[in-house]
């Protein structure tokens, strides 16, 4: 490139060069582009950017701000370390974050440096991959507020295709190996199932850990030790199939996506003590929530080991937390109008009465449940899963309880 560069770039004018590749290839004057387009752009440093960047004329970026950002993670991934620092799931650092995950800073990519400029943007509204709305629905819902465009499905309904989501009675092994087995034992029964009756279709496994990839590929290989049509399926398809963890999955897209929240209660059964959802739970958690959830194409089925109301607001607070709890409930029930706690207070001193009374039977109370619009004056919490409700109370309004004879 540096004896030849000019003559190189009339036969071959299209590079497809990482930014990484352009400064060790491309020496500074030796070629110069009419065009360079950055994809994944919200992955891309500005730092590693603007050294491709002056290589143009025109530059357009291409990306997603609700998609992943760059973390410390693919920094370890050039220093031959794949591990997201999940040994201390709790372990934190002053902000709260597992120590290996960066903070999603104000300039923290070349997208969101070119938004600070006021550079002109447009937004790819159709959404071509999602063969089932319900795919889609809780992204679209929460990202990009109801704006993609989506062809109809020639298939709305079907049991086969689309959003699912299969509670499985397993443990989480926080202080142990990380992992949960019965969930993971789960998911290969369901990859063994789709060799069988689906070879012709994609797949995907995704995982919210790297401990629980680990033992989902182990588990693997020793199913295809002993079952030589798994084993042939998978050859087949080496290209076709992966295992992967959350945070290296952004770009991948599959027929069949299957998830394995991983994270659940410390014994079979029991209850969700703790909201830590690993990455989910840092900062930037629900924006790698919105790159799993748009990775297949046909059927996405998710594996879980407690419900969504078992998710208690009040303590998880992360808003990768929150959007986890919408999406597992719209999988549930195929609704996605979920209930938002709204910031308010006590419509009146009688509503606080009423509500002081149902305290006292040990209820927890929210006032003014809802989202924009009509609210709930008070809603009382499901005493085993906290992050749904039992019970809407509705007082007489302003207009009666400020009248003197109320």
């Amino acid at each position: 490139m540096q004896r030849t560069g000019t003559t190189l770039q009339k036969i071959k004018p299209v590079f497809l060069m990482s930014p990484i590749s352009v400064a060790q290839y491309l020496a500074p004057g030796s070629v110069a582009f009419d065009l360079v387009v950055i994809d994944e752009a919200s992955q891309v440093r500005p730092e590693d950017a603007l050294g491709v960047c002056a290589r143009a004329k025109q530059v357009v970026i291409v990306g997603d701000k609700h998609q992943l950002p760059p973390t410390g993670f693919f920094t370890r991934l050039v220093d031959g370390d794949d591990d997201e620092g999940e040994q201390n799931d709790e372990e934190s650092n002053s902000e709260g974050l597992p120590k290996s995950v960066a903070p999603a800073g104000a300039m923290e990519s070349i997208l969101t440096l070119c938004e600070a400029r006021g550079m002109p943007s447009r937004m790819l509204r159709w959404h071509y991959r999602s063969k089932h709305p319900s795919l889609i629905q809780v992204s679209n819902v929460e990202f990009y507020q109801s704006q993609l465009l989506l062809p109809p499905s020639p298939n709305p309904i079907s049991s086969s295709n689309g959003l699912s989501v299969c509670r499985v009675n397993g443990a989480y092994d926080r202080g142990g190996s990380r992992t949960n087995a019965v969930e993971a034992q789960a998911v290969v029964d369901t990859m063994v199932g789709h060799a069988l009756e689906r070879p012709q279709e994609s797949l995907g496994v995704v995982t919210f850990s790297v401990a629980q990839r680990d033992l989902i590929s182990s588990l693997v290989d020793e199913r295809r030790r002993r079952d030589s049509q798994f084993d042939k399926f998978l050859s087949d398809s080496s290209d076709e199939v992966f295992v992967k963890n959350l945070e290296n999955v952004q770009g991948d897209e599959r027929d069949v996506i299957v998830i394995s929240v991983g994270y659940g209660p410390r014994r079979a059964g029991g209850r969700l003590d703790s909201m830590n959802f690993g990455p989910v739970s840092t900062d930037g958690g629900e924006r790698r929530l919105n790159v799993l959830f748009t990775r297949a194409r046909t059927r996405c089925e998710v594996f879980v080991s407690f419900d969504s109301g078992d998710i208690d607001r009040s303590r998880a607070t992360a808003e990768g937390a929150r959007v986890l709890q919408r999406f597992l409930a719209f999988a549930e029930s195929g609704k996605i109008d979920q209930t938002i706690l709204a910031d308010a207070d006590y419509d009146s001193p009688f509503e606080e009465d009423v509500a002081s009374v149902i305290r006292s039977f040990d209820y927890q109370v929210d006032p003014q449940v809802g989202s924009a619009g009509f609210k709930i004056d008070l809603g009382v919490r499901h005493c085993d899963k906290p992050g749904s409700y039992i019970l809407a109370v509705e007082c007489d309004g302003a207009t009666y309880h400020s009248a003197a004879w109320a």
